[in-house]
């Protein structure tokens, strides 16, 4: 439930135009993700903010905003894998090819453990952020702490990400 009211804060604040210099394009592309030297997109400068309301909508959009991101490198890393594997089926030319055989099924469990864990990584991190939320659950910064954890959280697997497309 403090999740909807968080989003309509959000919506609203953002309806009424209270963060101009935070707006984000709704579509983020790769490249960008994979550049270092700007600021990332998801630092929205909340920190900086002094009203709870102005806090709390930007840490829940910073949160979406490194979601999203973490998405999409999610499924870049899963096709690289899965046309890896796509590569080695099609190198395999007969039963006896027993090296190509070997490096496809291990793509094929590659693809499985990768999937599996990044399900463990959302468990993980939804659990991580109910701990957050019984911590400060009286507290009227619950929402900036829960989606400022949960973004710190993402951040870090992003950064496990961009090393497996390294």
């Amino acid at each position: 439930m403090k999740y909807y009211i968080v989003i309509l804060l959000s919506l609203l604040l953002s309806l009424l135009g209270c963060f101009p210099e935070n707006v984000v394009d709704e579509e983020v592309s790769s490249t960008h993700i994979t550049d270092t030297e700007d600021p990332e997109p998801w630092d929205l400068g909340c920190e900086n903010l002094t009203n709870s309301i102005e806090l709390i909508s930007c840490g829940y959009r910073s949160f979406e905003i490194s979601d999203s991101i973490l998405t999409i490198l999610h499924n870049e890393v899963l096709l690289d894998l899965q046309n890896d594997s796509e590569r080695m089926k099609g190198i395999i030319e007969g039963p006896n090819d027993s090296t190509y055989i070997k490096y496809y099924e291990t793509t094929v469990k590659t693809i499985e453990e990768y999937k599996n864990s990044m399900e463990l990584f959302y468990e993980y991190r939804d659990k991580m952020i109910n701990v957050i939320t019984i911590q400060y659950k009286y507290g009227r910064l619950v929402g900036y702490y829960e989606s400022s954890f949960g973004t710190q959280i993402n951040v870090k697997q992003i950064e496990v990400l961009r090393s497996l497309q390294d």
